[in-house]
């Protein structure tokens, strides 16, 4: 009995280790796993392992697993129809001289070579042998057969289909024909994909062994055999490349064609022969240059001599690159094989699926607020600004967010924005093998992301906020070193077509120059992410922000964006959220901060930095703070003065340790008795880096306000 795929699949269905598998029918894989990479097409009946490179046909597969009903009607091995058959002369004349127009000539020294069977319809049927057995085959000595062309054909002798039978694996096997010429020394070999092809072309090619593959895909098992000859030439049919012939549907792209297959299987002769030490070998893969045409249709056409002399050298483009590529260690791509696809866009002309953006500014100006107003579109299916446009497109958002609590901050922020928390997931840390928990590392734990990523699903956003946070020990001012800390989850992105948002600070500002300087850390950062936009404050009104376009390689004539921080009260809690303004801005981030010059010594600005920096009681060493307050332009002097005016503290918090600054939660009415600036916060060293870890005595992460 035969069964059809979904049949077969129906069975394998009811073994639990494929209960939970789904998708789309030449995609079925199980989500639910770390790893879902076993597939499963139902198309092509086949089943492939992605780890191991190991695959098979469903009915093998529902065979292993014992799923199979009980009266399952065997089919006859290879070996036991070819056993069975037996040989008859007038049905392989009848079939090759009458249906393929082939003299018989070209095969009467070989009947012995094929037979006939009856089972399932009249068909003439001949083996592949390996290569442990083809001279003894040839000799008519009993071998086992692993495989069989079998060729069925009406009265008239004309064909009606062929199959293949017999799984081989990676075994050599093929079909050898002598010479015509009964020299069987002969050290001269041509290879072709098919039987009527070989017999078509045999008289021409009289003092040559003929090699027939069973198909396209296996022309890579006949090296083996090649060992012994010193001239071989390849000639590959012509398939139709979806490339050349856009118009002819369900073709393959050019290295996927029997011609790309024929030209790595003469590369890998030549290599062979090298190895060989065979100084005299010669190798040819050729092509007729008519698609779709090959030697038996040039016979039958009474044009064979033509098809011979325009047998044409492969072009290039069905060369494989990767192929090339692996000859000298580099990954190649050749450009005509890469099929172009229009950008996604997620927020038109902002935010783009599988790409890398960067959104910039100065602390308590509304960087994670923008990020979660996005993530509340995403997650709902909302409408952007100024164009009023509705995303449908529903997804999962990864956040990685260092700056505020989830419960206190983040989720109550969500809600003023209607998100859809289901489909928001917050990291807050990576596990460790020894059960400890410890900060998110973009060097070494981008494959656990990559894992969380496949069992969301549907992951249309990464957020990183900030990026610096997250870079482990990388120095954010190398930029080797930033490359290679972002590359991964960049490309990682890319495959899965999630965009990735990554927030970060602005430096001090230089008054003039190109605004990009003033992202901080590498120029990697703005370098890599293919779109750059900047908050930053309206200088005409202290409580509009601005967001505006630093780069975009990704659209043109990119506008600007305003907006008001609200307060907002959800479940009982004054929270906080983006007011976003109507009408498009037609500024550019380099046309506002380069001329932001004075900035630094802005007393109001200076003040909130160092609220939001020391809000909640939290204690910073004097030398970091000194240290992220010049990274914003402020100096030391700025930043004494400011203390007083918002009642911060400085303190010597021991005999042998350092100043440390905070903000009382209650009020303090006492005087400062400091009148100077600490000599030794001023003289640590300022390239400590890093942010604090958050601890149990209310200490907390040193945090980018938002």
């Amino acid at each position: 009995m035969r069964y059809s795929n979904l049949e077969l699949w129906q069975f394998i269905q009811k073994h639990p280790d494929f209960s939970n598998f789904s998708g789309s029918d030449n995609d079925l894989r199980n989500w639910k796993k770390e790893n879902p990479g076993l597939s499963i097409n139902l198309e092509l009946g086949k089943w492939y392992d992605h780890n191991t490179g190991k695959g098979g046909g469903l009915f093998e597969l529902a065979k292993s697993l014992n799923v199979l009903p009980d009266k399952e009607k065997k089919i006859p091995t290879a070996n036991a129809i070819w056993n069975k058959s037996k040989r008859n002369d007038e049905a392989v004349k009848l079939y090759f001289t009458q249906g393929r127009n082939i003299p018989e000539q070209n095969f009467a020294d070989i009947f012995d070579l094929f037979r006939e069977d009856h089972y399932n319809g009249q068909q003439i049927i001949h083996p592949y042998y390996s290569f442990e057995t083809w001279k003894t085959a040839l000799s008519g000595n009993p071998i086992d057969v692993p495989r069989i062309q079998r060729i069925w054909f009406d009265p008239s002798g004309h064909k009606t289909h062929k199959k293949h039978l017999g799984k081989t694996g990676e075994t050599p096997v093929c079909f050898p024909i002598p010479p015509h010429d009964k020299n069987r020394e002969s050290k001269k070999a041509v290879i072709l994909e098919g039987i009527e092809s070989a017999l078509s072309v045999r008289n021409h090619y009289s003092d040559s062994w003929l090699f027939v593959a069973t198909c396209k895909g296996r022309l890579k098992l006949v090296p083996k055999f090649m060992e012994k000859f010193e001239k071989v030439l390849i000639i590959a049919d012509h398939d139709f490349d979806k490339e050349t012939y856009p118009d002819k549907p369900n073709k393959s792209a050019p290295d996927k064609t029997g011609q790309a297959e024929a030209w790595r299987l003469a590369e890998t002769l030549k290599k062979q022969a090298y190895t060989l030490g065979k100084q005299n070998f010669s190798c040819k893969a050729v092509m007729p240059g008519q698609a779709g045409h090959d030697a038996n249709d040039a016979l039958r056409s009474g044009q064979l001599q033509e098809f011979i002399d325009g047998l044409e050298d492969i072009p290039e483009k069905f060369q494989s690159a990767e192929d090339i590529g692996s000859q000298t260690g580099l990954v190649v791509v050749r450009a005509s094989t890469v099929k172009i696809k229009p950008i996604k866009w997620i927020w038109p002309g902002i935010l783009a699926a599988g790409k890398f953006v960067l959104l910039a500014g100065d602390p308590g100006l509304g960087k994670s607020q923008v990020s979660l107003f996005i993530c509340s579109v995403i997650s709902n299916g909302g409408q952007w600004p100024v164009s009023g446009e509705i995303y449908n497109e529903k997804g999962n958002i990864l956040i990685l967010s260092a700056e505020d609590g989830n419960n206190d901050v983040i989720v109550p922020r969500l809600k003023a924005v209607n998100a859809d928390l289901e489909r928001i997931h917050i990291i807050e840390a990576v596990k460790t093998e020894d059960g400890k928990e410890k900060t998110f590392d973009l060097s070494n734990d981008v494959e656990k992301l990559e894992k969380l990523a496949m069992l969301v699903d549907n992951v249309k956003m990464i957020i990183i906020d900030p990026i610096s946070a997250y870079l482990g020990k990388i120095d954010s001012h190398r930029n080797t070193e930033v490359r290679n800390a972002l590359n991964p989850v960049i490309k990682f992105c890319e495959e899965i077509g999630a965009c990735l948002l990554c927030v970060t600070h602005l430096n001090k500002s230089g008054g003039s120059g190109n605004a990009l300087s003033r992202v901080t850390g590498s120029i990697a950062f703005a370098a890599a992410a293919r779109a750059s936009f900047v908050i930053t404050r309206d200088p005409d009104n202290p409580d509009r922000r601005l967001m505006l376009p630093l780069k975009n390689n990704l659209a043109k004539d990119t506008h600007g964006f305003a907006y008001k921080i609200e307060e907002k009260e959800v479940s009982g809690i004054i929270t906080t959220c983006v007011a976003w303004e109507s009408d498009k801005i037609n500024l550019s981030a380099e046309e506002v901060l380069t001329t932001q010059g004075g900035k630094a010594e802005n007393k109001l600005f200076a003040e909130e930095f160092l609220r939001e920096e020391l809000k909640d009681g939290f204690e910073i060493p004097s030398n970091e703070l000194y240290k992220r307050a010049e990274e914003h332009g402020i100096s030391p002097k700025v930043l004494w003065n400011t203390k007083d005016k918002i009642g911060a503290k400085a303190c010597k918090k021991g005999f042998n340790e350092g100043w440390v600054w905070y903000l009382p939660i209650v009020a303090d009415n006492e005087d400062s008795q400091n009148t100077k600036i600490p000599e030794d916060s001023l003289n640590q060293n300022r390239n400590l880096g890093g942010i604090l870890a958050k601890t149990e005595s209310s200490h907390a992460t040193f945090k980018e306000t938002i």
